[in-house]
């Protein structure tokens, strides 16, 4: 595969802006130091061509889109894998499972950017079942509302690692439903599992034989099947989780996936090369029938300081980066002429969230709330935080091809809609001396200890204290937010993810 220069541009509503890079450098190293200013520039020309030029370049192109085997792609994370099983972890904290392990259900390529373009899949949040083809399960099928039967595809093997434990308890065998089937289980009951503190708690999961995983859920529950098909990582050996327990270390993360762990530095690097005997062959395009994966090796390497990352991709010692702020995003515009780029919104916004259930609290009543949109200035945010580049939301699904028919814009919302997201806080003192509170009130709301969250909020904070609000900001570690809000135990407000826009799909199910 031909990697151009890529620099994508994720946009969060009125948070921060979210920015994947790409570039194609030849690296010769991979310690990553500070800004390095005698990088090379590239300098693109546009001439006019004829039509046989055109032709020629026609050719070119196509020659070019030919995959190729080889090669080492080096992307870059702040942070270190939360885990390297779903169950301590979420597949998204455990992004090394993504290529080491298979899931069930994986996005069809033929519907999306190679193929019909009819899915995107920028935001990794697709949970529409209709964009989804088989994986470790071959076909399935819904016989009745509440049931989906899993034929497991067989001849699928387990990565061999020379020289590991795990690996040889396994010894490459195949996977089979009873695999599956049992991670599944562990998945929705285990305490320590976010599954079982979802919908996928009231799964029933049988094994009718060697190659068929049956999930029953009650009717209300059905669209969690999406879920445990396509965001539950299942392919795990069950010997190795019955002889290690869990959680699993990385060197026990074996997997049947396109690539194995082979090393892990925490705080520094994870290797990951290919596995010669992965089963999936391209299903598309001029390399259909091609054995996958095409690369030799994915290098991941864990940076946390923002200054040493912005280095990293100058410097082309990276290619894929997460999370440039969109000054920075400016910057790279224009120091970095040779990056290209792809700009989209985010899967989700975040959203400040109240206790409603407590009528003691101001929240309680909805002319406080409104009170409370109406002293926002969410075009300031836009505009001062966020450069500009931010969509503000109606509320709360982000317009992507996947999910365009559930997204309203709010130019198109109700009149009664768009006025509480139009700054007047005139009118917010209003509603508070009708609600009871003439004078304002103190509260406070419990936010992750990021830099961007407890900025946002503090614009939040300043605003609100114009019509009498004295907020408070608690940041908290992201372990301790993460269980307060899977608990929903905050005390008066949270500021948290409202969840993907692909939520919708799973509500509406």
């Amino acid at each position: 595969m031909d990697y151009k220069k890529l620099f994508w541009v994720l946009v969060s509503c009125l948070i921060v802006l979210s920015l994947v890079i790409v570039s194609c450098e030849t690296k010769s190293e991979d310690k990553i130091t500070e800004e390095d200013d005698n990088e090379d520039k590239i300098t693109i020309i546009e001439t006019e061509t004829d039509g046989v030029q055109k032709e020629e370049e026609k050719e070119q192109r196509s020659s070019s889109d030919v995959p190729k085997y080889g090669g080492v792609i080096t992307l870059l994370t702040g942070a270190d894998p939360r885990g390297f099983d779903d169950v301590y972890g979420w597949n998204v904290q455990n992004y090394t499972l993504k290529l080491t392990h298979d899931e069930l259900l994986t996005g069809d390529w033929t519907r999306g950017p190679a193929g019909t373009d009819e899915f995107e899949w920028a935001t990794g949040d697709t949970i529409r079942i209709d964009s989804k083809a088989g994986s470790l399960a071959e076909s399935w099928e819904i016989p009745e509302t509440g049931t989906i039967i899993f034929h497991i595809r067989q001849g699928i093997n387990f990565a061999v690692i020379s020289g590991n434990e795990a690996s040889a308890l396994v010894n490459g065998r195949e996977i089979t439903a009873d695999d599956i089937g049992s991670m599944l289980i562990t998945l929705t009951t285990n305490p320590r599992s976010t599954l079982s503190r979802t919908e996928s708690k009231n799964a029933v999961i049988t094994i009718p034989d060697q190659w068929t995983v049956r999930i029953d859920l009650p009717e209300k529950s059905f669209a969690e099947c999406a879920m445990l098909a396509d965001y539950a990582i299942t392919g795990y050996p069950k010997e190795v989780v019955e002889t290690y327990g869990l959680p699993l270390s990385w060197e026990q993360a074996i997997g049947t996936g396109p690539f194995i762990m082979t090393d892990y530095v925490p705080s520094s690097s994870v290797i990951l090369d290919k596995n010669p005997n992965y089963w999936m062959t391209d299903p598309i395009g001029l390399g259909q029938g091609n054995p996958l994966p095409y690369l030799d090796r994915v290098k991941i390497l864990i940076v946390a300081d923002s200054s040493t990352q912005l280095a990293a991709i100058r410097t082309a010692k990276i290619d894929i980066m997460h999370n440039v702020s969109w000054e920075n995003a400016e910057s790279l515009q224009q120091t970095s002429r040779d990056l290209v780029y792809k700009k989209f919104p985010s899967a989700g916004s975040f959203a400040i969230m109240m206790r409603t259930d407590k009528p003691e609290l101001p929240f309680d009543d909805i002319k406080v709330r409104h009170a409370l949109m109406m002293a926002t200035d969410y075009e300031t945010i836009k505009e001062e935080f966020c450069g500009g580049e931010a969509v503000i939301l109606a509320w709360p699904i982000t317009r992507t091809k996947e999910h365009a028919d559930c997204y309203l814009p709010l130019e198109e919302a109700p009149e009664s809609v768009k006025e509480l997201y139009k700054y007047n806080p005139e009118k917010a003192k209003q509603l508070l001396t009708e609600a009871g509170y003439p004078d304002g009130f103190h509260t406070n709301i419990v936010v992750a200890n990021s830099p961007n969250y407890v900025d946002y909020l503090s614009i939040i904070a300043d605003q609100w204290s114009r019509v009498g609000i004295d907020l408070e900001i608690i940041p908290l570690d992201g372990g301790i937010m993460t269980g307060i809000s899977l608990a929903r135990s905050h005390e008066e407000m949270e500021f948290q993810s409202c969840g993907p826009a692909g939520n919708a799909f799973i509500g509406a199910a």
